[in-house]
């Protein structure tokens, strides 16, 4: 789950830097939607709305999914939300839909994988091991912003294949996230029923009433 703590991370910061700007290309150019400050936040609200509804919405969902799935498929979710802003954006209504799909994957994701670290620890740690992913997270958010600086070019305008490649990037990354917790789920179940009992164990059995008194007597 740590390596795919640092991608969402990098998912997450390549969305927040890439859209406003994206939004806010001057229609001049022929595919902007020459939104304003103001319009490109707007555009961006049910990305945050469904990002914090979501955080709320994985404890109880994770009676019928565990943590471990809703990471995988909430990252799948980031990975398709950016590739379809990379393919389909030339209407506004179509980056509000992607992006509130968008902030649905990552809350899921961020809760999730915060429960599993927490869960897989003991409680003494979990402090710790919350810590942790938080940082690996950053990581992943300043590995993006070296990519994303070195993208920009001053004094003029991004070309509109250059966010397309961006955006897809992130889908990218976002489906790498996903192949990691998969495989990670998958490895951990395997080594699970494999896991060998050592030769000489007692097997735990409860201790009856009746089985009380057999000890008792045989002592």
């Amino acid at each position: 789950m740590n390596a795919a703590a640092v991608l969402m991370g990098a998912a997450m910061f390549g969305t927040f830097a890439f859209f406003p700007r994206f939004v806010q290309t001057p229609t001049s150019t022929g595919w902007g939607l020459g939104a304003t400050v103001g319009e490109s936040g707007l555009l961006m609200l049910p990305m945050l709305v469904t990002m914090g509804a979501a955080g709320f919405l994985s404890g109880p969902l994770a009676r019928l999914v565990p943590f471990r799935v809703q990471v995988t498929i909430a990252s799948a979710v980031i990975a398709a939300s950016t590739i379809a802003i990379a393919l389909f954006h030339s209407a506004a209504w179509q980056l509000l839909v992607e992006a509130g799909a968008f902030g649905l994957g990552l809350g899921v994701a961020y809760a999730a994988i915060t429960s599993v670290v927490v869960q897989a620890v003991r409680p003494t740690e979990t402090g710790v091991a919350s810590g942790m992913n938080a940082n690996l997270r950053t990581i992943g958010v300043t590995l993006m912003t070296v990519i994303v600086t070195g993208s920009a070019a001053p004094g003029r305008l991004p070309a509109e294949s250059g966010y397309t490649v961006g955006f897809l990037t992130v889908g990218i990354i976002g489906a790498g996230a996903a192949v990691v917790s998969l495989v990670a789920g998958l490895a951990l179940r395997r080594g699970t029923r494999l896991e060998p009992v050592p030769t000489g164990t007692l097997e735990t059995t409860a201790i009856t009433p009746f089985a009380e008194e057999q000890v008792v007597d045989a002592a």
